[in-house]
C-alpha cells in the first residue's frame, strides 16, 4: 500500500511529491478538501487486502507546508472501508462501508427492530457528523451519529454535495451507486455474487433525513468503485466496475451528471479519443484553462493483474464539448536511470492506497480547483 502524496504541475507537466510522512499506506479510504481547498481530511481505510485491516483514525493534510496531523477523536465510528465523507459548513459527514462481521453490527443498531441485516452482513449503514471547525484545531472532537441508511446496505459508492431545486438552493450529499453481496454468495468469484446499484440517494443536511431522488428518463448502468464529483452544482460520476468477473467489459468509461432541478440524468458522448475504462479512479472537479473541466486521475483496467492494468494518466472532460484532453500518458515502466528516478517513476504507478482520491485533489490544488465547496446550510 502506498502513502505517498503528489501534486501536479500543469504548466510543466510534470508531478512532484511531497516530502513527508503521515498515515499508514492504504486503500479504499475517505477524503474531502475543506477550507477552500487549501488542507485534505482523510478517514479511514484499509491497510492491507483483508477488510480486518479497515481502520478509523482521522488525518488532516496541509499542503502549504506538506504536512500531516493526527486528530484524535471522541466516540469513533467502527473502523471501515469503502465509504464516504463529505464537508458542509460546519461539519463532516462521513457514511457507510465495509467492515467486519463485528463491527457491522454495532452499525446496525439503530436501525427498526423490523429491518434485520442478512447473515454474516459486513457493510455498514451509520451515518457519522464531526465539527469541522474542531477537527482542525486538533481539539479532540466528538462523532455524533445520524440516521442511518434506510435501503440495502452497500460500499464502492461515491458521495457529493449537490445543489438542489429553490431559490435558496438547498444542498445534499448525493450518494450514488455501490454494491453488496448477495445473500447466500461468496466473495471474489467470478459468479454474479454481488449486487450492483444505480439508486442515487439524497441526505439533507438541515432535516436530517435520507430520500430516494426522483429520477425521469434513463439512468447510469449499476456500479462501484466509480469516480464522482460536483461540477456547477451537479452531480458527475465516471467510471467504475458493473460486475465481479475479471474481464474487459466489467470496467466502465461513461461520463453521466445528475440535475437535481430537472430530476434527469445526462450522458455525455466523448467527441474525441478518450480514456480506457477503468474503476478505482481519482475523480475531481477543476477549471482548466478557465472552463469547469471533470479530471480522471489512474484507475485499474481489466482483464489482468493490478500489478499489469493499473495506470497514472491524467485526462480532464469538457461536458458542455465532450472533448477530452490528455495531460500526463500513463507511464509505469522503470527508466533506466538514476535510483532516485526509478524511485519517483515507481511511486506514481499507484495501486489503491490514498493517492486515488487525495493525490488528485492535492495536485488539483495547486491548479486551483473548486472541489466540494463549503455548504451555505450548517448541519443542525
Amino acid at each position: 500500500m502506498f502513502s505517498d502524496v503528489w501534486r501536479y504541475e500543469v504548466d510543466q507537466g510534470e508531478w512532484f511529491r511531497f516530502e513527508t510522512s503521515g498515515p499508514l499506506g492504504r486503500w479504499k479510504e475517505a477524503a474531502t478538501p475543506v477550507q477552500n481547498s487549501s488542507k485534505l481530511v482523510l478517514m479511514g481505510g484499509c491497510t492491507e487486502t483483508s477488510v480486518q485491516f479497515s481502520r478509523n483514525d482521522l488525518w488532516v493534510f496541509n499542503p502549504a507546508d506538506g504536512t500531516w496531523v493526527e486528530v484524535e477523536t471522541r466516540n469513533k465510528p467502527v473502523p471501515r472501508r469503502g465509504h464516504v465523507i463529505v464537508a458542509n459548513q460546519s461539519h463532516l459527514i462521513m457514511f457507510g462501508g465495509k467492515s467486519t462481521k463485528h463491527y457491522a453490527k454495532r452499525s446496525y443498531a439503530e436501525l427498526p427492530e423490523d429491518e434485520n441485516p442478512q447473515q454474516g452482513e459486513k457493510c455498514l449503514v451509520d451515518l457519522w457528523a464531526i465539527s469541522k471547525e474542531e477537527v482542525l484545531a486538533g481539539s479532540e472532537p466528538r462523532w455524533t451519529q445520524g440516521p442511518p441508511f434506510p435501503a440495502p446496505c452497500r460500499w464502492g459508492s461515491t458521495g457529493v454535495v449537490i445543489s438542489g431545486k429553490g431559490g435558496a438552493k438547498k444542498r445534499y450529499l448525493a450518494f450514488f451507486g455501490g454494491r453488496h453481496l448477495g445473500e447466500g454468495s461468496v466473495e471474489h468469484t467470478d459468479q454474479s455474487a454481488y449486487i450492483y446499484y444505480n439508486d442515487l440517494w439524497l441526505y439533507d443536511f438541515i432535516q436530517e433525513k435520507w430520500s430516494l431522488a426522483p429520477t425521469e428518463g434513463p439512468r447510469p448502468p449499476a456500479r462501484d468503485h466509480h469516480g464522482s464529483a460536483t461540477l456547477q452544482g451537479k452531480l458527475f460520476i465516471y467510471g467504475g466496475r458493473r460486475s465481479e468477473k475479471r474481464e474487459e467489459h466489467s470496467v466502465l468509461a461513461d461520463v453521466w451528471s445528475y440535475d437535481l432541478d430537472t430530476s434527469r440524468w445526462t450522458f455525455y458522448e466523448p467527441q474525441n479519443a478518450a480514456p480506457m475504462a477503468r474503476f478505482m479512479p481519482g475523480v475531481s472537479d477543476w477549471k482548466y484553462k478557465g472552463v469547469p473541466h471533470l479530471a480522471i486521475f489512474a484507475g485499474e483496467s481489466l482483464p489482468g493483474s493490478t500489478k499489469r492494468t493499473t495506470m497514472n494518466d491524467l485526462w480532464v472532460f469538457n461536458p458542455h464539448s465532450g472533448i477530452w484532453t490528455e495531460l500526463f500518458t500513463s507511464n509505469c515502466d522503470l527508466p533506466e536511470e538514476t535510483p532516485a528516478v526509478m524511485y519517483t517513476t515507481e511511486a506514481l504507478c499507484l495501486v489503491a492506497g490514498f493517492g486515488f482520491v487525495s493525490l488528485l485533489v492535492l495536485g488539483l490544488k495547486k491548479l486551483r480547483p473548486s472541489v466540494a465547496r463549503e455548504m451555505q446550510e450548517p448541519l443542525l
